[in-house]
C-alpha cells in the first residue's frame, strides 16, 4: 500500500486461535504518511472463546508488516450460572 493510505488489518496480520482464523476483515489501520518508533497502532478485536487448558494463538505477518514490537493480550472472565 502507498504511504498514507489505509491498510486492511489482514494485510498486516492474520490471527488464528486454536486453528480458527479470527474474522477481522472489516478492521482497517488508518494510514499516516510515515510511522516512526513512537507511533503505535491499537486494534481491538472482538472476543473469542478459549478452551479450558492450553490454547494456541498464532500471528501470521502479511505483506504490509515490517516490524512488530509487542502484543498486549487482555482477558476477562464471563461467569455463567
Amino acid at each position: 500500500a502507498a504511504k498514507g493510505s489505509d491498510i486492511p488489518f489482514s494485510d498486516m496480520f492474520i490471527i488464528t486461535v486454536n486453528n480458527h482464523p479470527l474474522n477481522h476483515r472489516n478492521i482497517v489501520i488508518p494510514g499516516v504518511p510515515n510511522y516512526t518508533w513512537h507511533d503505535w497502532v491499537e486494534v481491538d478485536i472482538y472476543s473469542f472463546w478459549m478452551e479450558a487448558g492450553e490454547n494456541t494463538i498464532v500471528f501470521t505477518s502479511g505483506s504490509n508488516s515490517t516490524n512488530f514490537d509487542y502484543i498486549d493480550l487482555y482477558s476477562k472472565d464471563i461467569l455463567t450460572f
